[in-house]
């Protein structure tokens, strides 16, 4: 298979994808390498990624309808880090094969997901080394080859050969979006999540999601000289009344194309649930 159809092959949306395109792709790749066709095998390298890619949004898809979240969000990981490589490599290719749609869907599914807790690893790297030539990179020198670009077909990456833990942090925003926490006894509330999947029919269906503030629940209806909802003590007026505290984060979802979703209210009821017994 020659590569400009198999680059076609990739631009186009499949349920299932063909095991012999990366096979291919693979094999083309190691002619470049021998030929010394650099710019070929950074293009295939390119090329195997995308194919990645469509290979694992297929597989979170399936995941999230099958209600494994977050086997689902370590896939969404993966994509998201595969993303990032192309985006400093594959220039212009950027634009095809779908990844500007697969890059935005996967930003939309993560606000869906609940707010999850993460660990942090804490350390000192004592001892690195390039992947590409395998020299030792120190603060005073090292080889000229940069971390995240391609080398006749390779991604030069920074090698870890002696590290100290020093500890463990519990934050909101990791380096590594696998490591969440979790309560003995609770787990995270996929509420709106599960709404989400119980109307999208394919991976494919374009949706968006919209950020709106609207006024909390027990703030509707209250009078100014009223005690406010809040617990303080105080009068309404003197309190949260007209003020960031009585406005929370309401998510709007629309899927575009097919049969249109009617707005309903989810009642959230927060980050954590009872865990469900395994019969």
């Amino acid at each position: 298979m020659v590569l400009s159809e198999i680059k076609k092959y990739l631009q186009t949306f499949h349920m299932e994808l063909r095991e012999d395109i990366l096979q291919e792709l693979k094999e083309q790749k190691q002619k470049a390498i021998y030929n010394q066709e650099e710019w070929l095998a950074n293009e295939l390298w390119c090329l195997i990624e995308v194919y990645n890619i469509h290979k694992n949004y297929l597989a979170m898809f399936q995941l999230l309808k099958s209600g494994k979240y977050e086997e689902a969000w370590r896939v969404m990981d993966r994509i998201d880090i595969s993303m990032g490589n192309l985006r400093i490599n594959f220039g212009e290719g950027m634009n095809h094969y779908n990844l500007t749609f697969i890059n935005q869907i996967i930003k939309y599914y993560e606000k869906v997901f609940p707010d999850f807790v993460y660990t942090s690893r804490e350390g000192i790297i004592k001892s690195e080394k390039c992947s590409i030539c395998g020299e030792k990179v120190s603060l005073r020198g090292g080889c000229s080859h940069v971390p995240g670009k391609l080398y006749m077909g390779e991604l030069c990456l920074r090698e870890v050969t002696d590290y100290e833990i020093i500890g463990v942090a519990i934050v909101k925003h990791p380096l590594d979006k696998y490591a969440i926490l979790k309560l003995e006894g609770q787990e995270y509330n996929y509420q709106v999540l599960d709404y989400l999947m119980r109307k999208l029919d394919s991976p494919f269906r374009p949706w968006y999601i919209e950020e709106l503030k609207r006024k909390r629940p027990e703030f509707m209806n209250v009078g100014r000289n009223e005690k406010c909802p809040c617990g303080s003590g105080n009068k309404y007026k003197r309190c949260c009344y007209n003020t960031p505290k009585e406005y929370g984060l309401h998510y709007r979802i629309t899927l575009l194309g097919g049969e249109k979703m009617k707005e309903e209210a989810i009642e959230y009821s927060g980050r954590w649930v009872e865990k469900q017994a395994i019969k």
